[in-house]
């Protein structure tokens, strides 16, 4: 994951440049109730550069949410499915056409608590559908994340398909 300029104190007006280190972060601590979509337009938070793509569990009591913004570079020209957990609600927003910010689509979203790092469900609902992106390329994402109180945590993991394995292998 790629995105902001890197530099390690609160910063503001950042511009997403592709293929520095680092993800923009807005951290917004609320008394009152946050949404996915409000996360978008709330003016009330402080940014800083993620350099991961987690928010570690139990990090913030009440709510809170996390909006990432950044790049994803493909390792690889394969399909890649992303998995997430979280509590209370996540979603994550991906464009399947590089440097294209306007072709962001909802890939995966979660709402409900689960336990921290538990991606894997029978039915599914933790992973997306298989995206193919090509080796090299920057694919614009976005996570967002609320709590609504009580435990917290979000984890995003990622899946490469290898086509050489056969199935059942």
């Amino acid at each position: 994951m790629t995105g902001s300029k890197a530099n390690p104190t609160p910063i503001t007006n950042v511009t997403q440049i592709p293929g520095q280190r680092g993800l923009r972060r807005k951290i917004f601590n609320s008394s009152v109730g946050l949404y996915l979509d409000s996360l978008v337009t709330n003016p009330n938070f402080n940014m800083t550069v993620g350099m991961d793509l987690e928010a570690q569990a139990n990090y913030w009591s009440g709510f809170y949410g996390n909006h990432y913004t950044g790049y994803f570079k493909a390792p690889a020209t394969a399909n890649y499915r992303f998995y997430m957990s979280c509590d209370d609600a996540c979603m994550i927003l991906l464009s399947n056409v590089t440097l294209n910010d306007s072709a962001k689509m909802n890939v995966l979203q979660f709402n409900g608590a689960n336990s921290y790092r538990n991606y894997i469900t029978l039915d599914g609902s933790r992973n997306s559908a298989w995206v193919n992106l090509t080796k090299g390329e920057y694919y614009p994402l976005e996570v967002r994340h609320v709590n609504y109180g009580g435990p917290d945590h979000l984890s995003i993991a990622l899946e490469i398909e290898d086509p050489t394995i056969s199935p059942g292998h």
